[in-house]
C-alpha cells in the first residue's frame, strides 16, 4: 500500500521522512496537494501553531478549516485530527466525531468521514482503560430530578461527546439540571467514564455556611470539583482555610439557577481517567 505525506516546510517533512520511512514525503502545500486524493484513504493534521503561538480560531489552522473540511471530503475515507475544544459547529453532520482522552487530559477530536464512517456518531475515548461510548447507546429520560443518594462526574470525554444522558442510562441515573453534567441516582453504580459520591449534606452556597457544615462534621476538603459554578476550586480551598477530618469531595454546581453545594464520599477511588477540578 503506498504511502505518501505532504508537508509545507522543510524540518516537518524530514520529521515526517524519518518517522514514517516507508512512505514518499513531499514537500507542498495541503491546500493544493499534489495527488489526486480520490484514490487516497487522508489523514489531515492541520497546524495549530504559527512562531510557537497556538491558534484557537480553526480559520487560521494551516490548511485552514474549510480548506482542511474540503479535502476530507474529497477523499473515499478520511480523519482530520482535530483540538478537543473544537466547536461543534465546525464539526460537520457527515463526520463521525470521536473525542480522546488519556488519564486526565482530554487529548484530540478525530472527525471520520467517507464509507468507512457514521454520519452524525459521536463517541467518547477513554485511555489507558480502553473504555469506549458513542450516542448509539439508548439515553436516560430528559427529566431533571432533585439530589439523590448519589452524584455521578462523567469523565471529560464525555461531556465533550454529548453522551452524558447516555452513561445516566448505563449508571441508572437522571440528570439534575439540563445545563450541568452531573447526574444523580439511588443506586451506587461503578464506570470508568464517571466519578460517584455519595450525598452527605446538600446546602444553598457561602463559603461561611460551607465552613462551618464541615467543621462541625469534622470534614476535610480533599478534593473540590465544580461544573457551572463562578469559583474556581484553589480560590475556594483558600477561602475555606485550613480544615482537618474525614476526607470528603465538595462539589460545587448551579441547579435551578441557585448555586448549590453537594458533600459527598468518594464511592470508589480514582481511576486512570479521573479529573478533580473541570468546568
Amino acid at each position: 500500500v503506498a504511502a505518501i505525506g505532504v508537508a509545507r516546510d522543510a524540518p516537518t517533512a524530514l520529521l515526517a521522512a524519518h518517522n514514517v520511512p516507508a512512505a514518499q514525503i513531499v514537500r507542498a502545500d495541503a491546500s493544493a496537494p499534489p495527488l489526486d486524493i480520490a484514490r487516497f484513504a487522508v489523514i489531515v493534521d492541520p497546524s495549530r501553531r504559527e512562531s510557537g503561538t497556538r491558534r484557537f480560531d480553526p480559520a487560521a489552522f494551516s490548511p485552514p478549516w474549510d480548506v482542511t473540511m474540503a479535502i476530507a471530503q474529497a477523499a473515499p475515507a478520511a480523519v482530520v485530527k482535530a483540538s478537543p475544544g473544537i466547536g461543534h459547529e465546525h464539526i460537520p453532520a457527515s463526520a463521525e466525531a470521536e473525542f480522546v482522552q488519556l488519564g486526565r487530559s482530554m487529548r484530540e477530536a478525530a472527525l471520520w468521514s467517507g464509507h468507512t464512517a457514521t454520519p452524525g456518531l459521536r463517541r467518547a475515548v477513554l485511555l489507558p482503560a480502553a473504555v469506549e461510548l458513542d450516542s448509539t447507546a439508548e439515553e436516560c429520560d430528559a427529566t431533571t430530578v432533585p439530589v439523590g443518594d448519589y452524584i455521578f462526574d462523567p469523565e471529560s470525554c464525555v461531556t465533550r461527546a454529548g453522551l452524558v444522558r447516555h452513561l445516566g442510562r448505563i449508571l441508572r441515573a437522571q440528570m439534575l439540571d439540563e445545563n450541568v453534567a452531573y447526574l444523580t441516582g439511588a443506586e451506587p453504580s461503578e464506570h470508568p467514564m464517571a466519578a460517584t459520591f455519595a450525598v452527605l449534606e446538600r446546602l444553598p452556597f457561602s463559603v461561611s455556611r460551607l465552613k462551618e457544615t464541615l467543621r462541625r462534621n469534622h470534614w476535610r476538603p480533599v478534593e473540590i470539583r465544580r461544573r457551572a459554578f463562578p469559583i474556581e476550586p484553589d480560590e475556594l480551598r483558600g477561602l475555606l482555610g485550613k480544615l482537618d477530618g474525614e476526607p470528603m469531595t465538595v462539589l460545587c454546581t448551579t441547579l435551578g439557577g441557585n448555586k448549590t453545594i453537594i458533600i459527598g464520599r468518594r464511592v470508589r477511588s480514582t481511576g486512570p481517567g479521573q479529573s478533580p477540578d473541570r468546568q
